[in-house]
């Protein structure tokens, strides 16, 4: 039987994750989870996480990232994304003003 990949959401261990980024992605590894869902980096910059994760055996499969990043800075967002190896960028809120999805969807094209 064919194992299936099953990724955490950091986000649940958020606060975990500012304590103590590291330990807490070895601790998610410890308890067989093959990849997360990133909600932020604890601080650290990119290619900290990135050797964080290979460290511990985790893939990255998605990412929360603010609208603002999107708006502000996609090229380089969508470059520190794939650094990590993340699939999917996830938008994890957006005000009301910003829930016009024919102009968000204008804005970031």
């Amino acid at each position: 039987m064919r194992k299936i990949p099953v990724a955490l959401q950091l986000y649940t261990l958020r606060e975990e994750v500012e304590k103590d980024f590291k330990g807490t992605l070895r601790k998610v590894a410890e308890m067989g989870f093959d990849g997360v869902e990133l909600a932020g980096h604890g601080g650290l910059g990119i290619l900290e996480v990135k050797e964080a994760l290979q460290s511990c055996g985790l893939q990255a499969v998605s990412s929360h990232v603010p609208l603002a990043d999107l708006r502000n800075d996609l090229e380089k967002t969508l470059e520190e994304q794939l650094e990590l190896g993340v699939t999917f960028i996830v938008c994890p809120y957006l005000t009301e003003e910003e829930r016009d999805y024919a102009l968000l969807i204008s804005d970031l094209t």
